[in-house]
């Protein structure tokens, strides 16, 4: 294996394992409504992107006041409202 991608490689995975190490794991999250907006930005004067519904799980990737930022499984990002989902780890 040439030099170069052995160095990028023990990069690669010292980033994926970084989270862990300092105890910043992303969080998986549950909608508890029966359905939720997500939104393009961190509040109401953003537009609607998609909705979800109840049970719908995805993970937060930030935290940002009232609202978290979150990767949907085929939809890229968005952001939800804080209360509308139940934080499960």
């Amino acid at each position: 294996m040439p030099r170069g991608l052995i160095k990028v490689t023990l990069i690669m995975a010292f980033l994926a394992v970084l989270p862990f190490l300092f105890g910043c794991a992303p969080h998986l999250a549950e909608v508890k409504m029966d359905q939720a907006d997500i939104r393009s930005g961190p509040g109401t004067g953003y537009p609607v992107a998609t909705m979800v519904e109840s049970g719908d799980q995805f993970v937060i990737v930030e935290d940002l006041g009232e609202w978290y930022r979150i990767k949907m499984p085929l939809e890229g990002y968005g952001w939800i409202h804080k209360p509308m989902v139940i934080v499960l780890q």
